[in-house]
């Protein structure tokens, strides 16, 4: 079995012998037992050592990230081995022909969701990015400096805390960030309104970010933001809230990072995106069926229609563009509405008078405030978020002090 990262080595390893599978481990700083049946074995410590273990069948864990030269040259010393590719996202840019020459596809997430070996997500699209001017790299992702450049704006890391205490508080959550930068500064805003949050990073030690992790499972931290380190090989179950604060043009990257929220735990019914990168709209929900492609995932043609996904006024939770009815606050879509795809970006479109957006979204608000016990204040700021304070004094004018009369008679002043 031949995993890349010592920790997903290990975790490999752990599970191996929490079933009773005889195994040895050859990495770096393990003594390795001869004669075992099954080897777990760093693809970096075999091309060091220039390794090749005799092998009848080469398990390949994280399939995904098998593309690189040295999975190549390794796999070229087995010409006779069979090779079995494991892999939640198969969906790589470059050929995975080195590995495979069939795909199978056992179970999707939709049939683990419906058969409760995982949890459903829910979708909130708060607040949505404007990519348009981001370039587009060599990789096929996103420019790495412009894209932080953008997510490190005050306005956004500030969007980010704010929708967290609105939709995901008390939820335990892992932030995915643009980069480092971006990833301190999103804590250090956190901290700022008293809520804990830790930051770990690859240079993090190992032993730190256990303890971050169990501090995060404890509760005693509510967020951990990261860059790409927890995507794959970490066994958070407790964790319901993914917010993502990291655009991403790959679909493999969103679902790893949505998968972290996905499995069971004690009484969890569900998990939360909270997602200001736009890759719900960008690929669409998880448990979408997605085409594998041996020679590599085609990468998306410009203006190619995105995903038909749209965001209900009512309480920001993406839904499928043909839903008619929002299942978390009850919102009903007008046979009118439409999905719009202008700009090669789908959203929700009623009706162009803005008296009757404000008023729909007013009775909308009051009815979540009322069923939630919000103050009547809530209405107001949420009514001067979505459409400005301008709109929010005319429909909804703020409470005024009651005439010197009334003050007298009542509070005696």
């Amino acid at each position: 079995m031949v995993v890349h990262g010592r920790h997903l080595v290990l975790q490999a390893a752990e599970r191996l012998e929490r079933e009773g599978v005889p195994h040895g481990v050859l990495m770096n700083g393990h003594k390795t037992k001869l004669g075992m049946p099954l080897y777990v074995c760093s693809i970096d410590t075999l091309r060091a050592r220039n390794m090749a273990p005799p092998a009848d069948l080469i398990v390949i864990d994280e399939a995904h990230m098998s593309t690189s030269p040295s999975y190549k040259a390794f796999l070229g010393r087995y010409p006779k081995a069979y090779v079995l590719g494991v892999t939640a996202t198969p969906y790589m840019h470059g050929s995975i022909r080195h590995i495979a020459d069939a795909v199978v596809a056992p179970v999707s997430i939709a049939d683990l969701v419906r058969d409760k070996f995982l949890v459903p997500p829910r979708y909130v699209v708060p607040v949505e990015q404007d990519l348009s001017h981001v370039k587009v790299s060599a990789t096929g992702d996103y420019d790495t400096e412009q894209l932080s450049e953008l997510m490190g704006q005050a306005t956004v890391i500030g969007d980010i805390v704010a929708n967290w205490q609105r939709f995901g508080e008390g939820r335990p959550t892992i932030c995915f960030a643009s980069n480092v930068i971006n990833s301190q500064h999103i804590v250090e805003s956190f901290a700022r309104v008293g809520v804990a949050a830790e930051h770990v990073e690859a240079g993090t030690p190992e032993a730190e970010r256990r303890r971050i992790l169990e501090r995060v499972r404890l509760g005693v931290t509510r967020i951990v933001s990261n860059v790409g380190i927890l995507c794959t090989g970490v066994d958070m179950p407790h964790v319901s809230c993914i917010v993502m604060a990291r655009p991403t043009k790959s679909l493999n990257l969103y679902i790893q990072q949505a998968g972290r929220g996905t499995r069971p735990y004690g009484q969890k019914r569900d998990f939360l995106i909270i997602d200001h990168a736009n890759n719900v709209k960008e690929h669409g929900f998880i448990d979408d069926p997605h085409e594998v492609f041996l020679d590599g995932f085609p990468k998306k043609k410009k203006g190619a229609a995105a995903p038909a996904v749209k965001t209900c006024p009512g309480c920001f939770a993406a839904l499928a563009a043909a839903t008619v009815r929002c299942g978390f606050c009850g919102h009903e879509f007008k046979a009118g509405d439409r999905a719009s795809s202008e700009d090669g970006e789908l959203r929700e479109i009623g009706s162009d008078d803005i008296d009757v957006q404000v008023r729909s979204f007013i009775k909308e608000s009051k009815r979540i405030q009322k069923a939630r016990g919000y103050k009547r204040g809530w209405v107001y700021h949420e009514v001067k978020n979505r459409f400005g304070a301008e709109l929010a004094e005319r429909y909804i004018p703020k409470p005024q002090p009651p005439p010197p009369w009334v003050r007298k008679k009542i509070m005696g002043v």
